[in-house]
């Protein structure tokens, strides 16, 4: 479960004011000083891969909202 509360810790989840507005997307940490940017193609989907997978492995965990909502706010386009 500490997987997930960093990835969700690591969520940008406030609608930002930019011209294209913007949320869902993460940092590569709680401290959220950097976004989660990778160059190998195929990275940058492991924190929703990993949420998914909770959500898969632990559909009855307190926090399986939490982590559900995280995925979907990550695939909204506004």
């Amino acid at each position: 479960m500490a997987l997930g509360n960093q990835v969700l810790a690591s969520q940008e989840r406030k609608l930002q004011p930019w011209s294209i507005p913007l949320t869902g997307y993460f940092y590569t940490s709680p401290k959220r000083e950097n976004l989660f940017h990778r160059l190998h193609v195929g990275q940058e989907q492991e924190p929703i891969i990993a949420l998914i997978r909770l959500c898969e492995a632990l559909p009855n965990h307190d926090k399986w909202m939490k982590w559900y909502s995280a995925v979907v706010l990550h695939c909204i386009i506004i």
